[in-house]
């Protein structure tokens, strides 16, 4: 699957790479980008902008919006029968930019993530569906008469990554992107798309669990982690402070700890939850 992506590069760097423009909305640099947020895309109706949609796929039939939390993801091998995908696989498929995505490695009670990305570092479209829903009532959080909203198509792992996780984007080569726009491709040829990335254009490195905050944003969750892992059995008693216990900590000073560093996030867990994080939870290891 993929629940979560990034996008470090400049606007600069994306309109030349894509060959599109940022007509209206500046692009900040964004580090963990998570269901339900807006991100930029390119359709076959406008191929020379970037639009921002919602991520996460509300069908056009669909009563309410809640419904696209659910439609994150698009499985290759059933995109063309599943309902709420097949008119969107025929007459409405985008690019989603990106520059890495996020997947757990599952190691016994821990899950520990990854950041996935082209080996030259260049951004890159996965291969997505959009749909346009008609607001029923204008509000303040859908304040427009039409909700955009897309979906990544997902396929089974290439070799060099399964030991991560078993599934990934589609990730479209250069020269097949504006060839997943055609509206006139049959469907026989899109599926060849979805499978034309080689395993030797992709790399992996660890990060902090910070990516696990879905408002966490910021730089450190996409910095790979320490060569060597935090000590697991680490001494943290500080006997000049013998009435700072673990418990003593709260919640909101383990955050603070973790946004200033990614190799700080196992002492922020220790911190607030004990010796059941240092057993399971560190990030690093």
């Amino acid at each position: 699957m993929c629940g979560r992506f990034t996008i470090s590069k400049t606007e600069e760097e994306l309109e030349k790479r894509f060959g599109a423009s940022f007509y209206s909305r500046v692009l900040e640099a964004r580090y963990n980008i998570a269901p339900t947020r807006f991100s930029p895309v390119i359709t076959a109706e406008d191929p020379r902008q970037f639009q921002f949609f919602r991520w996460g796929l509300i069908p056009f039939w669909a009563k309410d919006a809640s419904i696209g939390a659910r439609m994150i993801n698009a499985r290759s091998e059933s995109v063309v029968e599943k309902p709420a995908f097949r008119q969107a696989f025929e007459r409405r498929r985008c690019l989603v930019i990106a520059d890495g995505w996020y997947e757990w490695q599952k190691i016994g009670n821990h899950k520990q993530p990854f950041r996935i990305l082209k080996r030259n570092g260049d951004a890159f479209a996965m291969a997505g569906l959009w749909e346009r829903w008609k607001v029923p009532v204008p509000n303040e959080q859908h304040p427009q008469d039409d909700l955009h909203s897309f979906t990544i198509i997902t396929k089974a792992a290439l070799p060099g990554i399964t030991h991560i996780h078993d599934r990934m984007p589609a990730v479209l080569l250069p020269e097949t992107e504006r060839l997943w726009l055609d509206p006139e491709l049959p469907p026989s040829d899109l599926m060849g798309l979805l499978h034309s990335c080689p395993d030797e254009a992709l790399r992996a490195y660890k990060v902090s669990a910070a990516v696990n905050n879905a408002a966490m944003s910021a730089h450190p969750c996409s910095t790979p982690c320490p060569t060597e892992p935090f000590p697991r059995n680490r001494d943290l008693s500080l006997p000049d402070h013998p009435n700072l216990t673990r418990a003593s900590i709260p919640a909101g000073a383990a955050r603070l700890i973790q946004g200033f560093h990614p190799s700080l996030i196992s002492v922020a867990e220790l911190l607030h939850s004990g010796d059941q994080v240092a057993r399971a939870a560190a990030p690093c290891a």
